[in-house]
């Protein structure tokens, strides 16, 4: 059972990790449209890294939801 109470925990953590750094990646975007001429280059960097970000978040997820359920299937063989 401790192995799924440590997954609990990472998929608690991974989506508050998330929210920290697309928070942050919000305030340099803010700075970067007050900044002058490179703006919309910036912006353009930002939303491409913002992409590649909740693509390795979904990873992460999926990853987090396998190793779950093969916790689950490996607690119920032992069960038996």
């Amino acid at each position: 059972m401790k192995p799924l109470s440590s997954t609990r925990l990472a998929v608690l953590i991974v989506p508050l990790l998330a929210v920290a750094a697309m928070a942050g990646v919000y305030r340099n975007r803010e700075n970067a449209l007050t900044s002058g001429a490179d703006g919309p280059q910036d912006l353009i960097g930002l939303d491409r890294r913002i992409s590649l970000m909740e693509q390795r978040f979904y990873a992460v997820e999926a990853r987090l939801n396998r190793y779950a359920v093969s916790c689950r299937c490996s607690s119920a063989v032992w069960q038996k």
